[in-house]
C-alpha cells in the first residue's frame, strides 16, 4: 500500500482523535452492569489513520450521543410500514425495545489492525469475543497501480464471509477512494453531529462512512429484536 502524495495536507488531529489514538488494541469502553450490557465490535485500520480515526469517531457517535435519536427515527419509520400489524404497535413494545438500546448498556470493543487487508481477521477476533455486531473501518486510496482494486475486493469478500459465518450484522465502513480528497469527504468529522446534519452533509457530497456503517449495524439489531418481539406477541395472543 502507498499513501497518496496529498497526504502532506493533513491537518492537525482533533482532541477527539488524540484520545482514540492513545487507546490500546482490544480496549473496551464499558458502561452499565454486566447484566445489562451487550458488546459491539469496532475494527479499525491504522493505515491512513487520519481518515480512519474520523471514521471511528463517527461510529462511536451512533452508540453514544446519537443513539437515542437514531432509535427514535428508526421507530418512527417502523410504524409507517404497511406490512406490519398495527395491533402490536404498542407503547409497551416500544418501551421494552428502547430500554435495551441505551448507551449505558453498550460495551464497545475496539481492535486496531495494521491495514485494511487485516480487517477481516480483526473482525473475526471480535466476532469470537461475543459481540452482537461489528463495524469494519478502513481507507484504501488509489495508487499508481491496480493494487487497490485487488485489495478492496479481497477485504470485502473476507468481511462478508465473517459476517455470514458468525451470523452477526457487519457495518462496512471501508472507504475506497481515487485520491486523498475523496477519502476526506467520506470521513467528514462534522457529518454526524445529528441525524439531520448527516442528511445535509450527504446532499453536499460529504459523509462519514463510519457513522453510516455503525447505523446499519444498529438498524439490523433493532430489526432482529423487533421481529423477535413481534413473533413473541403473536404466539401469546389470544386465539380469535
Amino acid at each position: 500500500m502507498s499513501k497518496d502524495k496529498s497526504k502532506s495536507k493533513v491537518k492537525a488531529r482533533t482532541k477527539s482523535q488524540d484520545k482514540l489514538i492513545n487507546q490500546d488494541q482490544g480496549h473496551d469502553k464499558k458502561h452499565g452492569s454486566d447484566k445489562d450490557t451487550f458488546s459491539i465490535g469496532l475494527a479499525v485500520s491504522k493505515f491512513n489513520s487520519d481518515i480512519t480515526d474520523n471514521l471511528l469517531v463517527g461510529a462511536e457517535r451512533i452508540f453514544g450521543e446519537g443513539l437515542e435519536e437514531c432509535v427514535q427515527q428508526w421507530w418512527e419509520g417502523l410504524v409507517k410500514r404497511p406490512e406490519l400489524e398495527l395491533m402490536y404497535m404498542t407503547d409497551e413494545l416500544r418501551d421494552s425495545m428502547s430500554s435495551r438500546y441505551k448507551s449505558t448498556n453498550i460495551n464497545l470493543k475496539i481492535t486496531r489492525v495494521p491495514g485494511s487487508f487485516e480487517l477481516p481477521l480483526g473482525v473475526q477476533w471480535l466476532a469470537q469475543d461475543k459481540v452482537v455486531g461489528v463495524v469494519a473501518l478502513g481507507a484504501i486510496i488509489q495508487g499508481e497501480t491496480s493494487h487497490h482494486d485487488h485489495l478492496a475486493e479481497a477485504v470485502s469478500q473476507g468481511l462478508m464471509r465473517v459476517s455470514l459465518n458468525h451470523r452477526i450484522p457487519l457495518g462496512f465502513g471501508l472507504i475506497t477512494a481515487n485520491n486523498y480528497e475523496q477519502a476526506q469527504e467520506r470521513a467528514d468529522i462534522d457529518a454526524f453531529k445529528s441525524a439531520a446534519a448527516a442528511k445535509r452533509s450527504a446532499k453536499s457530497g460529504k459523509s462519514n462512512k463510519g457513522y453510516e456503517a455503525a447505523l446499519a449495524v444498529l438498524e439490523m439489531l433493532l430489526e432482529r429484536d423487533f421481529s423477535y418481539k413481534l413473533r413473541e406477541l403473536a404466539r401469546n395472543a389470544p386465539a380469535k
